[in-house]
C-alpha cells in the first residue's frame, strides 16, 4: 500500500449545447467554455498486488484513489475522486534469443474515473446561461496489447 500527497491543475473545456435563433429557425450548436484552471491537493492511496504462480506469468494490478484536500472537495453532494485502475497479464516467452534477455506479451487494461465537473466562476455561469447543476464524470477505458522486449 503506497501514500502520498501531489498538487495537480487542472485545466479542461466544457461544451455546452447552446440553440441559436437565426432567421426564425432554431439552430442548435455547441461552445466551448474554458473553464479557470483549477489547482487541488489531492491524497493518493495505491494498493497493488501481484501474482506470479511460476517464472513465465504474472498477474498483477493497482489502483490509484486520488481524493480532494483542498479546493471544492465536493459538488452536488459527490466527492471529488479520481480512480485510475490498472490490470495486467504479463506472459514472458521462453527463448534463447541471444540479443535479447526477455521477450514477452502483455495484456494490459487501464480505467480512470473523474467524478466531478471543472470548477465553474458564477461569473462562467452567467454568461453561458448555465444552472448550477452542471455535471460531468468522465469515465475512459483503454486496452492494450504490447509485445515487450528487453536487452
Amino acid at each position: 500500500m503506497a501514500f502520498s500527497l501531489f498538487a495537480d491543475l487542472e485545466q479542461a473545456e466544457l461544451e455546452v449545447p447552446t440553440c441559436e435563433t437565426i432567421d426564425g429557425m432554431i439552430i442548435s450548436t455547441t461552445k466551448k467554455i474554458p473553464p479557470k484552471p483549477d489547482q487541488r491537493l489531492r491524497l493518493t492511496l495505491r494498493p497493488r498486488v501481484v501474482f506470479s504462480p511460476n517464472d513465465y506469468l504474472t498477474l498483477s494490478g493497482h489502483i490509484y484513489f486520488k481524493y480532494a484536500l483542498t479546493g471544492e472537495t465536493r459538488v452536488d453532494g459527490r466527492r471529488d475522486l479520481r480512480k485510475d485502475a490498472l490490470a495486467r497479464l504479463e506472459m514472458k516467452l521462453p527463448s534463447d534469443l541471444k540479443w535479447a534477455q526477455k521477450l514477452s506479451f502483455i495484456l494490459e487494461y487501464q480505467y480512470h474515473y473523474d467524478s466531478v465537473p471543472p470548477f465553474l466562476t458564477v461569473a462562467d455561469l452567467k454568461k453561458y446561461n448555465l444552472t448550477e447543476e452542471v455535471r460531468a464524470e468522465n469515465i475512459h477505458h483503454q486496452v492494450l496489447f504490447k509485445l515487450a522486449i528487453e536487452f
